[in-house]
């Protein structure tokens, strides 16, 4: 599975700009008075602004090539950008995953995370990490009051499955291309304790089956 398009909002897109253009270095592909697009790998990231959003994050993960883990940290210390520790360090391991991650917030605090996937190995001569060793938008935080209900939806009109299963609480849904976490409302973005809820989203995600909403129509899922 593949996101293709992320749509999410903010209260200040002109802070949230320069944090991906800028801090990131993600090229930005479109601009508005109130809106913006940048491109992470074969993504695009867009933000709109509205004002009206609770203090609540988003939680977003990028695929990055995986070799260049060890530079993230010293890149994103160069940018000034705000790490998040885990046990009082930078990396975390995900044995289970074949993975690795650097956790970090935008402006508006927001969860991301570069993932380093080995069992997604890209060649790279490259020994200094920069935007353009971002490869996708792998994962999408969508909190919802029941999981196994979000999915039997969700298949009912794409089939999508379930690629980890930690309970009712937690399901990863999709591969490791492209994973939708579906989490249970309230529950803590590792590895911070900040609580989600729902929040508007929109995803472009190219795998064959039909558009539907989701939650009152705050998630739009989009087949292409």
């Amino acid at each position: 599975m593949r996101i293709k398009k992320v749509q999410l909002l903010c209260n200040n897109a002109g802070a949230q700009k320069a944090f991906y253009t800028q801090q990131l270095g993600l090229p930005l592909t479109e601009i508005h008075e109130k809106a913006f697009t940048v491109q992470a790998g074969q993504t695009l990231l867009e933000f709109i602004q509205t004002g009206e959003l609770k203090d609540t994050p988003y939680h977003l993960a990028f695929n990055i090539t995986p070799t260049l883990l060890p530079a993230v940290v010293p890149f994103l210390e160069a940018q000034s950008v705000s790490l998040i520790l885990k046990d009082g360090q930078p990396v975390v391991d995900f044995p289970n995953w074949n993975a690795q991650s650097v956790y970090f917030y935008d402006a508006e605090q927001n969860i991301l995370e570069f993932i380093a996937r080995y069992n997604l190995a890209v060649p790279t001569d490259a020994n200094t990490f920069s935007a353009r060793h971002v490869l996708n938008v792998s994962e999408v935080g969508v909190p919802v009051e029941d999981t196994g209900a979000f999915i039997s939806t969700m298949q009912s009109y794409t089939h999508a499955p379930v690629w980890k299963d930690y309970g009712e609480q937690f399901k990863a849904v999709g591969d490791e291309e492209g994973l939708l976490i579906v989490v249970t409302e309230g529950r803590h973005w590792f590895p911070t304790e900040h609580p989600n809820s729902f929040l508007p989203l929109g995803l472009d995600i190219q795998q064959e089956g039909r558009p539907f909403q989701y939650n009152s129509n705050r998630y739009t899922f989009r087949f292409v």
